[in-house]
């Protein structure tokens, strides 16, 4: 039944209404519930220029002869950590059409060994024209692990030429690479 409510009355909803109400405003229409929070963040900025031009997997450096790597810890195993990654990438080849790279994101746990994330990654531009280019652009990665511990989490990143005559950059011109890592709670 329907009753009609005048002016300035109201409803006791806690009385006055029975059954199931719809959920508006677009609601979940759960009565509890305990979201995951982030626990920590760890930044790694990188300038550090340099050019890969081997067809082998070469780690992204940090600064001469060391290997970028961002590191979290977690503090709980049944935390999940996220990893959100910007690199910023320039390819260049003069003379030739295909330059195109593998880029691949790592982790490890501890002093364990590494593990791929993305199986290498085409980052690529081709010249049909065989005159040459230079492609520039910020690769991005976001990727959720579940690593069951609370030692140190290590990420890395390698790039690998297709072309030996071509080349990347990371960091070219003054640009800037960037790696966010996120503890979430469990």
């Amino acid at each position: 039944a329907i009753t009609r409510i005048g002016p300035n009355q109201s409803i006791n909803l806690a009385s006055n209404v029975t059954g199931t109400l719809p959920t508006g405003n677009g609601g979940t229409g759960a009565t509890s519930f305990s979201p995951s929070k982030i626990l920590q963040v760890v930044n790694s900025d990188n300038s550090y220029a340099t050019d890969i031009t081997s067809t082998s997997d070469t780690d992204v450096a940090s600064s001469s002869g060391v290997t970028w790597e961002p590191t979290i810890t977690p503090s709980s195993t049944s935390s999940k950590i996220i990893i959100s990654a910007n690199l910023s990438l320039q390819s260049s080849i003069y003379n030739a059409a295909d330059f195109r790279s593998y880029v691949s994101i790592l982790y490890k746990i501890g002093s364990g060994s590494y593990s791929s994330l993305n199986n290498r990654q085409h980052y690529a531009a081709y010249d049909y024209g065989n005159d040459g280019l230079s492609y520039l652009n910020n690769l991005v990665f976001q990727y959720l692990i579940s690593p069951s511990t609370t030692s140190a989490i290590t990420v890395k990143f390698t790039i690998a030429s297709v072309n030996a005559s071509a080349s990347t950059s990371v960091n070219y011109g003054d640009r800037n690479s960037s790696c966010i890592l996120y503890e979430v709670a469990g």
